[in-house]
Parts: C-alpha cells; structure tokens; sequence
C-alpha cells in the first residue's frame, strides 16, 4: 500500500527546493500531513504539533540558506513534529501554571485570607520552578532535534554552517540599540536567569554536532 502524504502551504512551482525537501522528509520521518507557512520577515523556522502538523518558515531563511542547509534546519523541525515537543511543552505549561492560576483566582479582593494568599505566593514559586524544568527539557529536544537532523540528513556540515548562519549575523546591528530595546532586553535576561534558557548555545550546539559526526563515522568504519 502506497502512502499519501500531504503537503499544504507551499506550490512546487514557486519554492521547488522547499517543496522537494520537505516532501522528501515527510517521508524520512513518516508523517504524512504537513502545512507550511511561509512569513516574509520571519529569518528563522518553528514548528508546531498542536493537534496537526505545522512548520513555519521565514523567506529571509529561504533566500540564505543553500539547499543542504535548508535540508538540515527543515529536518530538525521535523524531529520536533515527530516527537510532538511542541505539544510536550504546552502539557508541562499548563501543569505548572495551573496551580497559581487557581489560588490566584479563590483570592477574595476585599477579604483576602492569609492562608490563600500563602498558596497562592507557592504556588507561583512552583510555577517559576515548573518553567526552569519545562526550559530544561525544552533545551535538551533542542540538542536531541540536531543530533536527528545530522544522522537523517548525513550532513553535519551543512547543519553547522546553517546554525552559524542563523545564530552570528543578526550579532552585527547596523543601528545603536534604543533604550526601550535595552529595557526589553534587560526583562528577558532576568526571565531567563529564573526559569532558564531553552535553546542551547552554538558553542554547545557545534559541539554535540560534532560528537554527530564522529557517530556517522564510526557507523560507516562498522560497515
């Protein structure tokens, strides 16, 4: 029995790279439904696994990645489809918040009582505790999506160029930063230092990419 995959969002006639790439990949990971959507000023990729399968990519990536590195970062977002992580994260989000959301709510504004506030202050401290856990293993699919990329693809090179592409060019901005830029950056360190990073840093990210390799080419010297 022949499978039918589906491929929504994106004509073979105006992204034929893009179509080809992505059909060959619905087919590396078995899913058989796909719907791209394709952003003009978005430079990067995401995809999401809420109840359906959905990849979103930017034009600017398109336009500056080659076909490999394109291959590459569209085969990490589809091991996060593959392994649901998108839907993973929002189950943990709401696990987390559920808590402080429902004490905040049992607080009666006029006659607040020491022991609901009490929970709620807990509850909240759980939530931040939830997010850093949630973080944590958001980070880690990170490092799991291109390690699954590189042994898909068998192009850890591509991989590599296509994360520093993405990762060092937006570092040289053309205009000094606004202060409110700077106020909005100062909010996010501080968020991050309290729940965590989800994203790994591209020091790490070639690293694990390189132990990648050496994997492939001792899979190969086994043959």
């Amino acid at each position: 029995m022949v499978e039918e995959y589906q491929l929504k969002g994106v004509e073979k006639d105006e992204y034929p790279t893009l179509f080809s790439i992505t059909q060959n990949l619905m087919r590396i990971y078995g899913i058989n439904k796909v719907r791209v959507f394709i952003r003009p000023r978005f430079g990067n990729a995401a995809a999401l696994s809420f109840f359906g399968n959905y990849i979103i990519i930017g034009k600017p990536l398109i336009a500056k990645l080659n076909e490999d590195e394109l291959e590459g970062v569209l085969s990490h977002e589809f091991s996060h489809l593959f392994n649901r992580d998108s839907f993973t994260s929002l189950i943990l989000s709401l696990i987390f918040a559920f808590p402080a959301l429902f004490f905040y709510y049992q607080i009666d504004p006029q006659n607040p009582s020491f022991p609901m506030v009490t929970l709620f202050f807990l509850s909240f401290f759980f939530m931040l505790y939830g997010f850093r856990v949630r973080n944590w293993i958001t980070l880690n699919s990170e490092i799991r999506a291109d390690r699954e990329a590189v042994l898909k693809t068998k192009n850890p090179k591509a991989m590599q160029s296509a994360l520093i592409k993405l990762t060092t060019q937006p570092l040289i901005a053309s205009k000094r930063p606004s202060y409110f830029s700077l106020v909005i950056v100062c909010f996010w360190w501080l968020i991050a230092y309290f729940i965590g990073f989800d994203h790994p840093h591209l020091k790490e990210r070639i690293e694990y990419l390189e132990f990648t390799h050496k994997i492939l080419e001792c899979n190969e010297t086994a043959r």
